[in-house]
């Protein structure tokens, strides 16, 4: 090297490739790369590593826009019977399959086939549906009071002592508790024993609505007066942590990583909160315009939403959160796909181990969805198709 220069390994090389771009001419790159690999590492040939890939590999560096996230709909089935009541829960999809209640019937929709099969029925309505996470058995809720449990092996059928159930949830990593929402208690049942193990009163005289396991050992409710509570199943005392709405509160959905849950207010109320129950603090409220009847992430960002009174006719919705912002954005929102105006997507059941739903309405339908993160949405208007319940067995 020459005298003085003892950071630049070749200055004639350097001085070679500056009179290029000087005079605009095509720059020789590697002339100045390669005299430097050379004298840093003599004994390795570095010129693809420092200085990124051969000349023949083809690298776009342009700007694409991101895919949009968009819904799409698919087959539209035809549910009559199906009860308009926002405080009811007949709508669950299991491993097993999709499982809706249609007045006092119970039944069973494979979404591979589209077949349907009728289940079971019952003396009176059915207020609500669960099942276990493996999907062999059903629980079903009526009016009269009684938790009926049906297994879908043998078909066997038995009883389980609980009050009116208006929502029902399995607590995770267990086969057998199953935490029920009646009117201002929720009672835990072992459904293998058949008995009730105990039961947590707030005594508000309200419904429940709304019920979400957080994790194994905190539940969420949500009930018919304006209060969203948070309690710890190891103790009957006091809920942990509790928030407000203007409204009752049917829709709850715990995020899937981190320590938030999404609720939404009824009629009266329109919003959907982000509540980190961890740290007690409110993230976010967001004014949809309508009665929000369902809720449930999709992944870490994405929130869908279905609606009732819908303003702009649009029953489901999809939401973006940002964390860091600590706002809710939509970013995609789906017609009427059926064309009622007035129909309220009153339940909403997703599939965890995909991206896609279904969504019970008012006017007796039950579409299936998927969000799609396509450039352009394809989808075509929904097929009708009746379920032939009473046909299929």
């Amino acid at each position: 090297m020459d005298g003085g220069d003892r950071f630049i390994s070749d200055r004639a090389a350097m001085q070679n490739a500056q009179s290029y771009e000087t005079f605009s001419l095509p720059t020789p790159s590697s002339v100045f790369a390669n005299a430097l690999g050379e004298v840093m590492f003599p004994q390795w040939n570095r010129r693809r590593i420092l200085f990124g890939p051969s000349p023949s590999t083809q690298v776009d560096f342009s700007y694409k826009e991101p895919a949009p996230v968009t819904l799409e709909h698919g087959s539209c089935y035809a549910a009559p019977g199906l009860v308009d009541d926002f405080y009811r829960n007949p709508l669950v999809w299991l491993q097993s399959g999709v499982y809706v209640a249609l007045s006092r019937d119970v039944y069973r929709l494979d979404p591979e086939t589209r077949q349907s099969r009728l289940l079971t029925t019952c003396d009176q309505l059915v207020s609500s549906l669960a099942g276990t996470h493996s999907g062999e058995a059903v629980f079903i809720g009526s009016d009269n009071e009684k938790l009926v449990q049906q297994d879908l092996a043998s078909g066997a059928i038995s009883q389980c002592p609980s009050a009116k159930a208006f929502s029902m949830a399995m607590r995770p990593e267990t086969h057998s508790e199953l935490a029920v929402g009646g009117v201002s208690v929720i009672t835990h049942v072992d459904t293998r024993a058949a008995k009730v193990t105990r039961r947590t009163w707030w005594g508000t005289g309200q419904k429940v609505p709304g019920l979400h396991w957080l994790n194994s050992l905190m539940i969420a409710t949500g009930d018919n007066g304006d209060t969203v509570r948070v309690y710890d199943v190891r103790s009957d005392r006091d809920p942990v942590c509790q928030y407000a709405h203007l409204a009752g509160i049917k829709a709850l959905s715990r995020h899937p990583s981190r320590n938030w849950l999404a609720s939404g207010g009824g009629i009266a109320d329109r919003t959907i909160k982000i509540y980190d129950y961890g740290s007690r603090e409110l993230l976010s409220t967001t004014n949809t315009g309508s009665q929000v009847c369902g809720l449930s992430w999709l992944n870490a960002d994405l929130l869908v939403s279905s609606h009732g009174f819908c303003a702009e006719s649009r029953p489901v919705q999809l939401w973006n959160y940002n964390a860091r912002l600590r706002t809710l954005t939509r970013v995609a929102a789906s017609e009427n796909a059926v064309g009622d105006v007035a129909g309220r997507s009153l339940y909403l059941a997703r599939n965890h181990r995909s991206l896609e739903f279904y969504v019970a309405s008012s006017n007796q339908t039950l579409t299936h969805w998927k969000a799609r993160g396509v450039a352009q949405d394809t989808s075509k208007a929904p097929e009708h198709r009746p379920l032939q319940m009473r046909i299929i067995r």
